[in-house]
């Protein structure tokens, strides 16, 4: 299919099907370099991890899936500059790897710098699914 393009039902049932994958499910930060899959192994401490509401998201619009507010770290367990995130069900599988930075990332922070002890927020999160299959 070259140019094929899902429908909006189907779009955001897809949508719905990736965001319900992480009900209950943590938001996790790292420094340094992304590993090429999610399958790959995370660093063994995030430098925070916040946890999704059950469910995670509100249902999805035009295949954009918006987290409900995630629970923050009150005590971030480690320090760094977070380059990338990854989230995970509830029983720790791996889901969608992105970067994070202040400005044109996957998920943008206020600081992307993390102090042991710190609390750490999202404002915002969201999953976005394309229309076009390939």
């Amino acid at each position: 299919m070259k140019h094929a393009r899902l429908s909006l039902h189907a779009l955001n049932t897809k949508a719905d099907a990736l965001a319900s994958l992480l009900d209950g499910g943590f938001l996790d930060l790292y420094a340094g370099s992304r590993p090429t899959t999610p399958e790959a192994a995370a660093p063994a401490t995030a430098l925070a991890r916040l946890h999704f509401a059950d469910p995670a998201f509100a249902p999805a619009d035009a295949g954009v899936s918006e987290a409900h507010p995630l629970r923050a770290e009150d005590a971030a367990p480690a320090a760094g500059h977070a380059t990338w995130f990854r989230c995970v069900t509830a029983d720790g599988r791996a889901v969608v790897d992105g970067s994070v930075g202040t400005n044109d990332a996957d998920l943008v922070l206020s600081t992307a710098t993390i102090l042991v002890g710190t609390r750490v927020t999202v404002d915002r999160f969201e999953l976005v699914e394309s229309a076009d299959v390939s």
